[in-house]
């Protein structure tokens, strides 16, 4: 007997990604920025793992996104911020009406079934 409804649901999430910069004649010059779009199961983050974080990330919202892994893309399909030569900016995300960046990631290659679990942090809006 099939099912009639849906036990996890999944949205389009179109993820922003910065290219890695590059110095040009000496001046830092930023990455273009790319979008594409990932199939994503997006819940928040439970309150007993709150409560393990330090007590200044406590007041941010934050997400916990699963993704299953993107057919070709050669990367994985959210990430954190890569520090040092070589690294990366956070990919970043909208979520009904805010902007989210991801904070961490921990990629599940090895199990049944390949998946990226990210945390992910509200970015918070603040006058210029």
């Amino acid at each position: 007997m099939a099912l009639s409804y849906r036990l996890i649901k999944f949205h389009d999430l179109a993820i922003s990604r910065q290219a890695q910069g590059t110095y040009v004649n000496g001046d830092w010059v930023e990455g273009s920025a790319t979008t594409f779009t990932v199939k994503a199961k997006v819940q928040p983050l439970r309150d007993t793992q709150l409560m393990l974080m330090p007590e200044s990330d406590r007041n941010t919202s934050w997400l916990v996104v699963f993704v299953q892994e993107v057919s070709g893309l050669t990367v994985p399909a959210l990430r954190a911020a890569q520090q040092g030569s070589g690294g990366w900016d956070a990919d970043e995300f909208s979520w009904q009406g805010y902007r989210y960046r991801v904070m961490k990631d921990n990629n599940h290659a090895q199990t049944n079934i390949d998946h990226t679990r990210v945390m992910c942090a509200r970015i918070e809006v603040t006058p210029n």
